[in-house]
């Protein structure tokens, strides 16, 4: 008696085309979100934006060289969420006007630029420092909709510009998200609105500070026309705008909600030395101190129904 046995392959091939597509799929979002490690202080720009490298010098293939703008602009070539961390001992970050560089990519002049979701996560115990003196901008400007930055344990001081026409001293996002944790915002100055500042987008800070920043309105942070602020254990203090809302100016968006925060000793030439509510649809303020603020009317809070 004789037995045959066939082996059925009807299982394996599925399997095979499952497997294919999990590698593919893998080398794929591998390909399409990076994680860059800051070596540098100084604010060169990326040899190459087709190489996947972030790198401001290609002679010597042995050393890699990464500037934040460089991490930036390398991000942006890609989709997918890219976290940009920097190493030990990393001194201030001075950004210049980098006029020489001849390019169409808009990350490289000026301003940081930001086209996709970064994170951008600096020391936990000294925060690392973006200093943006050199330059009449804002730090970073959020251009595409639909994206957010975070930054995590940063200090960010020296933004500014003199044209009216150019929000957000530190931060402009438009149809953007801005997130902000355990971060110093301090020392900013503009003859526009806001330190940080978002047209249609959200913003939520926890556990930070804004102090001594001068705008003509919303002296740490400006909501426009839509969106959520968060405002968690965190601290509004010494800021000084030339029009209205020397610490937060709202208007027309969907909701704010301030926990456990404090928002002290701001001054406006205007209206609301602490706070604008104009036309916010759901306001909420609980374990919080408003305080020594003030203005030539409301002191405290405006508030606009």
């Amino acid at each position: 008696m004789s037995i045959n046995i066939k082996q059925s392959h009807q299982g394996i091939r599925p399997f095979k085309i499952f497997l294919a597509i999990l590698v593919f799929s893998l080398l794929f979002w591998s390909s399409q979100a990076g994680a860059w490690e800051v070596t540098e202080t100084t604010d060169e720009v990326d040899a190459d934006l087709t190489d996947g490298v972030c790198d401001t010098d290609l002679t010597d293939g042995a050393v890699v060289t990464c500037t934040l703008r460089a991490a930036i602009q390398e991000s942006n070539t890609q989709t997918g969420t890219h976290t940009i961390t920097f190493q030990e001992g990393l001194g201030t970050i001075e950004l210049t006007e980098n006029t020489a560089v001849t390019t169409s990519d808009s990350a490289a002049i000026g301003d940081l630029n930001i086209t996709t979701n970064i994170t951008i996560t600096g020391d936990e115990t000294n925060k690392t420092t973006i200093d943006a003196s050199a330059i009449d901008h804002r730090i970073f400007y959020l251009t595409s909709s639909g994206v957010t930055l975070t930054l995590e344990n940063m200090k960010l001081t020296g933004g500014g510009n003199s044209t009216f026409s150019e929000f957000g001293s530190t931060v402009l996002a438009y149809y953007g998200d801005i997130v902000l944790s355990s971060c110093e915002v301090t020392l900013n100055s503009s003859d526009s609105m806001g330190t940080i500042t978002s047209m249609l987008g959200d913003i939520t800070v926890t556990d930070s500070i804004f102090s001594y920043n001068t705008v003509s309105s919303g002296g740490a942070i400006a909501m426009l026309m839509a969106g959520d602020l968060i405002v968690e254990n965190s601290t509004i203090t010494g800021n000084m705008a030339s029009d209205s809302g020397a610490g937060i100016v709202a208007g027309y968006v969907s909701s704010v909600m301030i926990t456990d925060s404090i928002i002290s000793s701001n001054q406006s030439e205007g209206s609301g030395g602490g706070m604008v509510m104009a036309n916010v649809t759901t306001f909420t303020m609980t374990g919080t101190t408003v305080s020594s603020n003030t203005a030539l009317a409301f002191g405290g809070i405006a508030v606009e129904i």
